[in-house]
């Protein structure tokens, strides 16, 4: 009888794996679909780049002012049923969002927009937390990447139907209507068991026994916690939007290169951190999350340095894509150990973590503008480079912490062995709605 249930549970989680890899796919997609068409959008609403900028930081605030809304209502009512109902409204308002007739209108939709997309990306996140307790070992990463997969699928897309004359709303309803019926389709199989205010485990991936994480036998304050995550979401999503921003403009008005060759570096730090994130699951399970984004950090910020330095085309689109290899797990696994804290409300600590790090989406490009005008673009560029390397130091905050508020470290005889590679299955099978956990003991 055993193996049904254990035959049953696979499949099941399978399933809801499936069904959060579209939501994450979903949502890279109706991003980026509505990104490489804004172009058309701009002459359509006769739009100068002031008022769009202005629109988009609506957006970013909406999002912003939501999330802490997103992580009460994750931990009232599930993971599952905020994650299906967000996305189902982001493709709503994506989809009516090429047909805003003036700037006030399109302002006002993309306040919507960032509403539903910031609910979503709280909601999505808290899930996949979920699905990864249910598999014990890391996924995470891999749903982080079919987002990336996302945004390169819409970008061909939207180049393709910008060459034939399809009309942006047209392509973009086409888009949402689809994302929607996949998303309604296959949302029932996401997992319902959150268990996202009890306490955890020391969460997946966690790095191996007698590596000091600093989780010691009183405890740390729950609160710096969050914030020392909180910091390093900030730090990643600020290097990630500055490179997003100026990666392109670095190479052709810094470095002289053409337009064509100055999308390369987007593109490689694009693609490369989307292929990373598709192995980055089996690194953190080999390396422990610690190990992992230290070590990726220190990577990432040596190779963007070393390309800013040697100053030439070829050099800098390498040191993007490094750049992109090396902050590939950073976020996938700050969201795990977000969600694995213990003596805490898991839902609303995930949603606290990214609103810090949203800020560094709004904070990147202007500050790395700025910058850029006093000193250089060049200069400017350093400042992600410095971000990895304080990402790096702040690295043990994604460890496993056994106890947040009080209590003691359970003893090791009763902690649940660490997922090796190779295991058929990890060793913890979440049974949905019994909330029973089956732990292999240490021998």
């Amino acid at each position: 009888m055993k193996v049904f249930d254990d035959a049953a549970t696979r499949l099941r989680n399978r399933w809801a794996r499936a069904a959060l890899i579209s939501v994450f796919f979903v949502n890279g997609v109706l991003g980026g679909s509505f990104a490489v068409r804004l172009p058309a959008l701009m002459d359509r609403m006769d739009a100068d780049t002031g008022s769009l900028g202005l629109a988009f930081t609506a957006s970013v605030v909406a999002a912003l002012a939501t999330m802490q809304l997103s992580g009460w209502s994750v931990t009232r009512f599930g993971s599952r049923l905020v994650t299906r109902v967000s996305v189902v409204l982001f493709c709503l308002i994506t989809s009516i969002l090429p047909l805003a007739p003036s700037v006030p209108v399109f302002a006002t939709l993309m306040v919507l927009f960032g509403t539903f997309g910031g609910a979503l990306g709280v909601a999505m996140n808290a899930q996949a937390v979920v699905l990864e307790t249910a598999y014990g070992r890391p996924v995470i990463s891999g749903l982080h990447a079919m987002y990336s997969v996302g945004g390169v699928v819409a970008a061909l897309v939207g180049a393709g139907a910008a060459r034939i004359g399809v009309a942006p709303a047209v392509h973009i309803a086409v888009v949402a209507v689809v994302s929607a019926a996949v998303v309604t389709t296959l949302g029932g199989r996401l997992l319902v068991n959150d268990n996202l205010t009890a306490p955890g485990t020391a969460g997946i991936g966690a790095d191996r026994p007698g590596e000091a994480t600093g989780a010691g036998k009183g405890g740390r304050a729950p609160r710096l916690l969050v914030l020392s995550l909180g910091a390093i979401a900030f730090c990643f999503y600020l290097s990630e939007a500055a490179v997003d921003d100026w990666s392109a403009i670095y190479l052709n008005r810094s470095l002289g290169t053409s337009t064509s060759v100055a999308a390369l570096g987007y593109g490689a730090f694009s693609v490369v951190m989307a292929v990373g994130r598709l192995f980055g699951d089996r690194v953190v399970a080999v390396l422990g999350r610690v190990r992992s984004v230290r070590l990726g950090a220190l990577v990432a910020g040596g190779g963007l340095t070393l390309g800013l330095l040697v100053d030439q085309p070829v050099a800098a689109i390498v040191a993007f894509g490094v750049f992109g290899l090396g902050m590939c797990v950073v976020a996938p696994v700050t969201y795990s150990a977000t969600g694995n804290l213990e003596g805490i409300d898991r839902g609303k600590a995930i949603a606290q973590v990214t609103l810090i790090g949203y800020c560094g989406l709004l904070v990147g490009p202007a500050l790395i503008g700025v910058v850029g005008q006093w000193v250089s673009i060049r200069g400017a560029l350093v400042i992600p480079a410095a971000l990895a390397l304080a990402i790096a130091l702040l690295a043990n905050a994604v460890g496993p912490q056994a106890v947040v508020a009080g209590g003691s470290e359970p003893p090791p005889e009763t902690r649940p062995e660490v997922w090796q590679p190779g295991d058929a299955a990890g060793p913890n099978e979440v049974d949905n709605g019994k909330q029973t956990v089956l732990q292999k003991e240490r021998r």
